[in-house]
């Protein structure tokens, strides 16, 4: 497998794994991108951390990342090229 960073949002704590959670991430990387990363093969990763630039008790800072089979990659990266190859994961 291997780790994509895909970009970050940030929004209030109460959303946390929520519906609403996945509303903000599915604005940050678009509809294509979302689904595709919602399929088999695939699994969305999320870091949170206090925010930097707003309250931190109050919202996140959430990085965005996917982990994908070998398998699918190339195709990915090639229809995703803004995606950034971070670490191969055993």
């Amino acid at each position: 497998m291997k780790r994509f960073y895909l970009g970050y949002c940030e929004y209030k704590w109460t959303h946390a794994r929520t519906h609403m959670e996945d509303i903000w991430v599915r604005r940050e990387l678009g509809d294509k991108m979302f689904e595709q990363c919602n399929t088999d093969g695939f699994d969305l990763v999320y870091q949170r951390t206090n925010s930097q630039l707003l309250p931190g008790d109050i919202y996140l800072h959430n990085d965005i990342y996917v982990d994908i089979d070998e398998s699918n990659c190339t195709m990915f990266i090639l229809k995703f090229p803004q995606a950034k190859l971070m670490e191969k994961i055993q």
